[in-house]
């Protein structure tokens, strides 16, 4: 009778900590990333700008395709463009320091 109820106690647990991990700020900023890039595959088209991506000559011409691109693509485009970038900026930031203080524990 102690086995049942020490599973069901455990399992609580492993639940919440699971829900916690779920709910990082980390994982918050990941889900962001990920809803982003997936919207932004839908409203533009990537094979389209890769093939013309292609077609440009040197990097100053990547660059510069690569910023009228965004310059004049639509605004949702544009925003959806700054929060991946943004997320992805916080995400890494957030690692960075998860993997200092990793660092430091292990000295």
């Amino acid at each position: 009778m102690k086995q049942p109820l020490r599973s069901k106690i455990m399992g609580g647990i492993y639940a919440v900590y699971l829900l916690r991990k779920a709910y990082s700020a980390t994982a918050i900023k990941a889900y962001v990333l990920g809803i982003s890039l997936g919207a932004m595959a839908f409203a533009v088209s990537l094979a389209h700008i890769v093939e013309n991506a292609l077609r440009v000559k040197g990097i100053t011409g990547l660059f510069d395709f690569a910023a009228s691109a965004v310059l004049n693509t639509e605004m949702s485009v544009q925003l959806l463009l700054i929060t991946a970038a943004l997320a992805f900026v916080l995400m890494v930031r957030d690692l960075q320091s998860l993997s200092r203080t990793r660092v430091l524990a292990t000295r």
